[in-house]
């Protein structure tokens, strides 16, 4: 009852203050539909270097590799074939050469989400300014909506 009267108060509060009432407001207009893409398959975040991926994906990515290297360093010393000299035996060796062009591309893909270039990564090879590049690619958020480099990640 109490909500029946409010359209009342408003018209008589405008019609005692003498202010007109304009033509009706025009609709708001819906924002545009967001194109959403489709989420990535394992075998296109691990094998290529279009497109981009979110924080939590590098995470992940770069947790399970070092697990399994972790693992596999393990298995190394079970066995005695870890070379305490170079810092990895027979399984873990395989692991981070089989590894070696997944973590590229994670990372190009993460450079992609930044609107970097993959090459970008080349600043790994200067001294202290590779701590800036981990920085921006494991902490920071990626470019918010599309870039050139693709959709936002999911």
């Amino acid at each position: 009852m109490f909500s029946a009267n409010i359209p009342n108060l408003n018209e008589r509060y405008r019609q005692r203050s003498g202010i007109q009432r304009s033509s009706p407001r025009p609709p708001i207009s819906p924002m545009p539909p967001r194109r959403t893409p489709e989420p990535m398959s394992l075998s296109k975040i691990l094998f290529s270097t279009e497109g981009r991926i979110p924080r939590s994906t590098y995470w992940y990515y770069y947790l399970a590799y070092a697990g399994i290297y972790i693992v596999a360093a393990l298995i190394d010393i079970a066995f005695g074939t870890m070379d305490g000299d170079i810092g990895f035996g027979l399984l873990s060796g395989i692991w981070l050469f089989v590894g070696l062009f997944s973590s590229l591309a994670v990372s190009i893909k993460r450079c992609h989400d930044r609107d970097r270039s993959g090459w970008f990564l080349l600043l790994y090879l200067i001294p202290f300014v590779s701590w800036w590049v981990t920085i921006e690619l494991a902490f920071l958020k990626g470019t918010v909506g599309d870039n050139q480099y693709g959709p936002e990640p999911l």
